[in-house]
């Protein structure tokens, strides 16, 4: 049975976006491609890297960074995010839009050196801190703070954003202010020894804002409530789903479908990508299987064609050896390698009528294949050193021959 052990945030918000694809992703745990990151997501997040680069220097040294080497390190990262992201992409980042992000993100910097330097209003207590914490209905949440500061028996839970717009206050409450409001639980059962408030704080860096709220009690209590019932009615839905009901977690077409890596797989838009056949998760179509088979065949006679042809030059070389046996060889070289080769004692027939004489004799004596009839010189050979009062029986129809062997060696090492 399938089942989730943690949720976050941005879970929950996958889920509400499209039931299916938190399905593909918690769920079926299949794997997104790796594609490069979009311009908007990872310049928010080299941002967030700056502000987490300038309190750890606090946190170490006691002082900040100056501001011009805090943006010299957001232009360093940017500069790397666009050589990767041109050396995958099939739109490269245009100059234009480099230069607008590189002079939007020194502007937020400097504003917030301007509004909020030396940076002394509160001990900065955890920077991008993991935390995790359990639900009333003993459900697991887990979670990243930006930064937390303690000062005075009161703790600020801040969080940074790069949106260009504030969201409307019923969308505001559902989301940012829930996400900020929930993390006070983890606050409260870790800091409860020096900590009697909390307020929640959100710094719009490109709006050049703040936005902070008192969590009461009552706020929490009501965060926590939402969250424990959005994560109830999954539990509930995951288990139809166990139960055979493969609908369970059906599509949500929107904004969200257009960078959705399960586009493929997705009965929206997979007909986007068939060509005359359905291609869902791990199944593939008859065109799919046809064309195996041909390659398969394709290859297969390749290989006969190859190893016929390694046959034909194997005979070619012993036979040479055998000619030259007064060389006493034991490798034939060539340019890139070399082969050995090995002289052994087989008996075999003397002419085609003792040839003839002695399959019925090995017959007899269970020592020929049954299927092809041909005297099996190895078999022979091994069963007179096995038993040599017999090779009187032998005598005047076998004779004992130089056999040659052309085997692989290693290859040919350069002096």
């Amino acid at each position: 049975m399938l089942i989730i052990l943690a949720y976050s945030h941005s879970q929950l918000k996958t889920f509400d976006e499209c039931a299916l694809r938190f399905r593909y992703k918690y769920i079926d745990k299949i794997p997104e491609p790796q594609v490069a990151e979009s311009p908007a997501l990872k310049f928010g997040s080299i941002i967030h890297d700056c502000m987490e680069v300038l309190y750890k220097r606090i946190q170490t040294s006691g002082k900040a960074p100056v501001q011009d080497e805090l943006k010299t390190y957001f232009r360093d990262e940017m500069t790397r995010y666009r050589d990767q992201y041109d050396a995958v992409s099939e739109l490269p980042f245009s100059p234009q839009n480099f230069d607008e992000r590189i002079s939007l993100g020194e502007q937020m910097i400097d504003w917030y050196y301007e509004t909020y330097a030396p940076f002394d209003q509160a001990k900065v207590n955890g920077l991008e801190q993991m935390i995790n914490f359990e639900l009333p209905n003993k459900s697991k949440f887990r979670g990243i703070i930006d930064r937390l500061d303690i000062k005075d028996g009161h703790a600020t839970i801040v969080d940074y954003k790069t949106d260009k717009t504030i969201a409307p206050f019923a969308q505001f409450e559902e989301t940012y202010q829930q996400q900020l409001t929930s993390y006070a639980v983890w606050v409260m059962n870790n800091y409860s020894h020096v900590v009697n408030s909390v307020t929640g704080k959100l710094i719009y860096l490109r709006l050049q804002e703040e936005v902070s709220w008192e969590i009461t009690s009552d706020m929490l209590e009501n965060a926590i409530a939402k969250i424990t019932d959005k994560i109830t009615f999954i539990q509930e839905t995951l288990f139809r789903y166990n139960m055979g009901e493969k609908d369970a977690f059906g599509p949500t077409e929107g904004y969200q479908c257009r960078r959705c890596a399960y586009q493929v797989m997705c009965p929206l838009w997979k007909h986007k990508f068939q060509d005359d056949e359905v291609v869902i998760a791990t199944e593939i179509g008859e065109t799919t299987i046809k064309k195996l088979v041909d390659k398969f065949y394709h290859l297969n006679n390749q290989k006969k064609e190859l190893e016929d042809q390694l046959k034909g030059i194997k005979e070619f070389l012993e036979e040479y050896v055998h000619n030259h046996r007064d060389e006493e060889r034991k490798k034939l070289y060539g340019e890139q390698g070399q082969l050995d080769v090995r002289h052994t004692n087989e008996y075999k027939p003397q002419n085609a009528e003792k040839n003839d004489i002695l399959k019925q004799f090995l017959l007899e004596h269970d020592l020929i294949d049954l299927l092809t009839l041909q005297v099996n010189t190895g078999k022979l050979t091994k069963y007179l050193k096995e038993h040599p009062d017999q090779m009187f029986n032998f005598a005047d129809l076998i004779e004992l021959q130089d056999k040659v062997t052309v085997g692989w060696a290693k290859e040919k090492k350069e002096k």
